[in-house]
């Protein structure tokens, strides 16, 4: 598992009440009446673009279960499979040509995706029938990043066919950091184009959509541990700005297939960009009974590549030149004296798949019940990705340079600065599809005039066949050179199921009970030595059912809209969860071994407390507080004749204590003031909890202006307080206890940082 810094997922999301974005100045918070259903389909104040880690995605909450993988929804249906190789955003951004974004609640996205969590959806804008409509955006900020987009549609005759057209261009040089080999962190080219007919019942649009896109992702950063949970920049090094990765991006790997010694360019735009296609075929139409029918299909073609390059050790060490260890410059017979870090390279050649995923839904309001019925189907089909391993030696330094090592005399790295095969994992490959279809029913119903209740269910038939090599500890060719078998596993006709129900009871007209549950359980693929294995070769796929269990309950009062107030308690258990673990001899630190699979539950008890209020014209103040104690279960693995419990450990990275507290003002029609500020309580950087990191604040302000009915500006401050510090994983720390921690204060450590400060200019425009 590899954190790539876009969050936590929000998995106690179902504690978090339904109201307005609070930088929304348009709308007024919603509040619940007695005469509302509880079919909380969207999580609101979420803010989801406001985000501390990147300016490309949106961001995650992490309430409950740490991250596992993003899902963004463009018109109904995801953007992408999952997060690997390719990521959501290499072929979506919000920009122009999307009319609405928000956040899926934790039930509805279980019911309707069958997916556990945050998920973002969104939706392109409507096609103009009637007169041509234009939305325009440029953005910058003090680094010099460029983003720019339109979204230009209208009417082709007069018979109802309307056109749309977008472009969306990003050069954004992240936050600042230097990387030496590309001027962007971040390139994003995207155009859609579509037609629709409007007819009597309805509409029918097609939408075709093509994107080049290159992110780089590493994004970790040495920092001081000065103890008690504090932690500074290296002298010379500014965490979060200065680049950690090689300075002329030739990042050294070996082949998967072969084992040979190659050079990953990073500069290579074959090597970096993923190219999309993907054609979208939606519209709804109403029935002559009343049934309304909402559809989307896509398919997709992409060509993916995905590269990152993280330290694989707690800590650093230092070289004086003396001794048995020597490291010099790569290339030359010039020694090196200082900081040195040891790096894996992890790189995804480009990949081709081909997917389709499609939505229909069916609603109709029968009486009191609002009544739906949907079917979805989400077919993937990776053509062979290969994941390559490497291994070296760089400087700590701000953009690095590649080392040499000798130890005794004797070469240790080759002519490219790899390490020896024997040192790191050899490599994968797999191919194969995956094909889930499924079907759910909801029922939204006002059962009396004081009492409301929604219910759903889905059911998912879930196929996969995989090849892939299973020479786990060989690369795919092995020695020979020359191709050999790979193995392949078919799962067929596996059943994942969803069950969500929730209730209002207004015990007057202003206030009232509330509570939600639901169950949904999904079977997830690992790999396993077989049993008797001598070899350790030869690896089987096998499949394990995760389920995951949510209940909450809490009370509302609402004064109009004054003040409105929901406060819930609520608990959340996934169990059967598998994950591998690097594992460290307690008796001689210098062996190792990965266990896999090692299979582990998490449970969270959480209180979470929402408040809109608007004590004065034109004031608004959205704040929320989140008490939360994620901790392990049944969490043990056994090696080296020791076994290791984390079982009670809180889980790394997610704060017990959270809170937004979001004010804005209107001074005047025109001219808008707000600010957004995030709380993060303490956090532990790993499974033992030795080491820890203190509480930060995560802060925003803007400004925003209305210049006319066709133009508005937006100056907006990304951490103003100017908060520097640590987030996420500490590499290779899980086994160490909090007497050994004691050792590491005043040395050097690697993980990620925030975002430094950020001043950003929008402009928006309308036709």
């Amino acid at each position: 598992f590899i954190p790539i810094g876009l969050g936590m997922l929000i998995a106690l999301g179902a504690l978090v009440p339904e109201k307005s974005f609070a930088q929304d100045s348009k709308k007024k918070p919603e509040v619940a009446v007695k005469d509302s259903v509880p079919a909380k389909k969207e999580e609101k104040n979420r803010n989801v673009m406001l985000n501390a880690d990147s300016n490309s995605g949106p961001r995650a909450v992490n309430i409950g279960l740490p991250f596992q993988d993003m899902l963004i929804l463009e018109n109904d249906v995801p953007v992408t499979i999952g997060y690997y190789p390719q990521t959501p955003i290499a072929n979506w951004r919000y920009d122009s040509s999307i009319g609405r974004i928000g956040v899926v609640s934790f039930n509805e996205n279980a019911l309707t995706n069958g997916r556990i969590g945050f998920a973002v959806a969104s939706s392109d804008r409507d096609f103009q029938m009637k007169k041509t409509k234009g939305f325009f955006s440029a953005y910058t900020n003090n680094f010099g990043s460029l983003v720019y987009s339109g979204n230009l549609s209208g009417a082709i005759g007069k018979n109802g066919w309307g056109y749309s057209l977008s472009v969306h261009e990003t050069y954004d040089r992240g936050n600042g950091v230097n990387r030496m080999y590309v001027p962007y962190n971040d390139r994003c080219e995207m155009i859609k184009a579509g037609i629709a007919k409007k007819y009597k019942n309805g509409i029918v649009k097609l939408l075709y959509r093509h994107s080049n896109q290159s992110t780089q992702y590493s994004s970790y950063w040495p920092l001081v541990n000065d103890g008690g949970g504090k932690y500074s920049n290296l002298p010379g090094f500014e965490a979060g700005v200065d680049s950690y990765v090689l300075a002329n991006g030739m990042i050294p790997y070996r082949d998967a297939f072969t084992g040979e010694s190659k050079v990953l360019n990073l500069a290579d735009k074959t090597n970096t960009y993923t190219k999309t296609d993907a054609v979208y075929l939606m519209g709804d139409h109403t029935f002559s009974n009343g049934w309304k029918m909402t559809y989307t299909s896509m398919f997709q073609h992409s060509v993916a590549p995905f590269s990152i390059q993280f330290p694989i050790s707690l800590g650093t060490s230092t070289t004086t030149g003396i001794g048995a260890m020597q490291y010099f410059l790569h290339g030359s017979s010039t020694p090196y004296v200082g900081g040195v870090q040891l790096v894996n390279n992890q790189f995804k050649s480009p990949t081709t798949a081909n997917s389709e995923f499609t939505r229909i839904e069916f609603t109709k309001k029968v009486d009191n019940h609002s009544l739906r019925l949907g079917l979805t189907n989400n077919y993937y089909n990776n053509l062979g990705e290969q994941t390559n391993y490497g291994l070296y030696y760089q400087t700590i330094s701000a953009n690095p340079t590649l080392l040499d090592f000798k130890y005794g005399g004797y070469a240790m790295t080759d002519a490219n600065g790899n390490f020896p095969t024997s040192q790191f994992k050899k490599g994968e490959f797999t191919k194969g599809t995956q094909n889930k279809t499924a079907i759910y029913i909801s029922d939204d119903a006002r059962l009396t005039p004081w009492l409301a209740a929604g219910i759903g269910a889905r059911l998912e038939d879930y196929n996969e066949t995989e090849t892939t090599s299973p020479y786990a500890n060989d690369f795919v060719y092995g020695v020979s050179n020359t191709p050999r078998d790979l193995m392949t596993t078919k799962f067929n006709n596996k059943l994942n199921k969803a069950f969500i129900g929730n209730f209002v009871a207004n015990i007057t007209p202003d206030f009232g009970v509330i509570g939600d549950a639901s169950y949904n359980d999904f079977y997830n693929k690992f790999y396993s030595v077989p049993t008797g294995s001598t070899t350790g070769y030869t690896t089987q796929s096998n499949l394990n059912q995760i389920a995951i269990t949510n209940f909450g309950a809490g009370l509302f009062y609402n004064m109009g809209d004054k003040f409105q107030i929901t406060s819930k308690v609520g608990t959340i258990k996934k169990t059967n969860y598998t994950t591998s673990l690097a594992v460290y001899n307690p008796a001689n630190p210098s062996q190792s071994t990965t266990v896999y699979p090692v299979y582990y539950d998490i449970k969270t008890f959480g209180w979470t407390t929402d408040m809109v209020v608007a004590p004065f014209k034109n004031f608004n103040l959205h704040y929320l507080i989140t008490i939360q104690d994620p901790q392990f279960a049944n969490y043990k693995v056994n090696a080296f004749n020791t076994t290791f419990d984390y079982s009670s450990q809180s889980v790394p990275g997610i704060s017990k204590i959270l809170m937004e507290i979001d004010p804005s003002y209107q001074a005047s029609p025109d001219l808008r003031l707000w600010v957004s500020l995030r709380y993060f309580g303490k956090q532990y950087g790993n499974l033992s909890n030795s080491f820890e990191y203190n509480p930060w604040w995560e802060s925003f302000c803007g400004v925003d202006y209305r210049v006319s009915s066709k133009c508005d500006l937006k100056l907006q401050v990304v951490n103003p307080l100017g908060q520097s510090g640590i987030k996420g994983a500490l590499q290779g720390a899980d086994q160490i206890s909090k007497e050994q921690a004691l050792t590491y204060v005043g040395k050097t450590l690697v993980s990620q940082a925030m975002r430094p400060r950020t001043i950003e200019l929008t402009a928006s425009f309308k036709l």
